[in-house]
């Protein structure tokens, strides 16, 4: 009997003990024989016994192999993450309730299986489908022999996701950061304007936020929500309430206040911003001013910007609106050219 078995060993398979017997023994007695053989080291060293069965490393791990991407799909996301959280439940309960535990995961038909994240049955679906020459008595014992190496795989690939993700958000960490360093820029610029031109309580103040933090609030929001779900979602203000709200029920109002407050205050821009802008305008609806060219050869709003520059105003942000350019018009100090200006208008 040794001889067939070492054959098959060595082309990597594997072999049932039973048919190598006297019809007149029993499973037991091929059991009996592989654990003397295996006792007595005459099997290769690569040989794994399973009950009547006998199979070679390399088997187990072509099995595996032809299981991990069927494996890879159906774990579940977040199994590994509430197996801890179960551990730790585990570990105060009563000493009963230990022994209990360990018992069920030293017989390899619960704890593997939990950790594993995958429901048993579907495992003997998959070997079914890619081994249907093993025997169903054998699976149980194979399945106990496979899952660590299923188990490996899985982890690996998590572990190779999980970097390419924190890499992904380092690059997008990256980029929202610079983002915010050159608008942040803009925005003391544009405030240090507002404060020379005197406009600092006027709508291009709200206008100002909006024009250049609402880009880097999306951008962070997005970042947010992707380090906490895993998923790429576009930022916009169709959304933007309803992913900060989100994010604070899973974050906490205490960790999402900077982003609160800001969107709060882009939010009050919408609100109190179009009021302004009519009031300013002295219309009942601010509307687009068309960018004729002005004496200088340029367009309007370029004509305004070089009138508030004489000023030695630098740098203030203002939309080609009607509301926006009557307000600018007014700051030059020169009569001559707030004339000039007005003629914009």
């Amino acid at each position: 009997a040794l001889s067939p078995i070492c054959e098959a060993l060595a082309s990597e398979s594997w072999i049932d003990a039973r048919p190598l017997l006297p019809p007149a023994l029993a499973a037991a007695d091929a059991r009996d024989l592989l654990q003397h053989l295996a006792s007595a080291r005459r099997l290769p060293d690569d040989a794994i016994v399973l009950e009547h069965a006998v199979v070679s490393r390399a088997f187990l791990q072509s099995v595996a192999r032809s299981l991990e991407a069927e494996v890879k799909a159906k774990v579940r996301p977040g199994r590994r993450r509430a197996t801890e959280g179960e551990d730790e439940e585990d570990a105060g309960q009563k000493k009963k309730g230990k022994r209990g535990a360990k018992a069920a995961k030293k017989s390899g038909k619960a704890g593997d299986d939990d950790e594993l994240g995958i429901e048993r049955h579907e495992l003997h679906e998959a070997l079914l489908e890619h081994c249907p020459n093993v025997p169903a008595d054998m699976h149980d014992d194979l399945l106990a022999q496979l899952q660590p190496l299923l188990l490996a795989m899985v982890s690996e690939s998590q572990e190779s996701a999980c970097c390419s993700l924190q890499t992904k958000q380092r690059a997008l960490f990256d980029q929202a950061e610079r983002l915010v360093q050159s608008r942040y820029e803009a925005l003391v610029l544009g405030l240090r304007a507002l404060e020379a031109a005197r406009l600092q309580d006027s709508a291009l103040y709200l206008h100002l936020l909006r024009e250049v933090v609402m880009e880097p609030l999306h951008q962070l929001l997005s970042l947010r929500w992707e380090e906490e779900t895993g998923t790429i979602t576009e930022v916009n203000v169709g959304n933007r309430k309803k992913i900060l709200d989100s994010l604070v029920a899973k974050q906490g109002a205490a960790k999402m206040e900077a982003l609160t407050r800001l969107a709060a205050l882009l939010h009050k821009e919408r609100d109190a911003g179009r009021e302004q802008q009519a009031k300013a305008a002295g219309v009942p609806k601010a509307r687009k001013v068309r960018r004729s060219g002005s004496k200088a050869g340029g367009s309007d709003d370029e004509g305004l910007q070089l009138a508030v520059l004489s000023d030695g105003i630098v740098g203030l942000l203002f939309p080609a609106e009607l509301w926006a350019f009557r307000l600018v018009s007014a700051v030059p100090s020169s009569e001559e050219v707030r004339e000039e200006c007005a003629a914009l208008c």
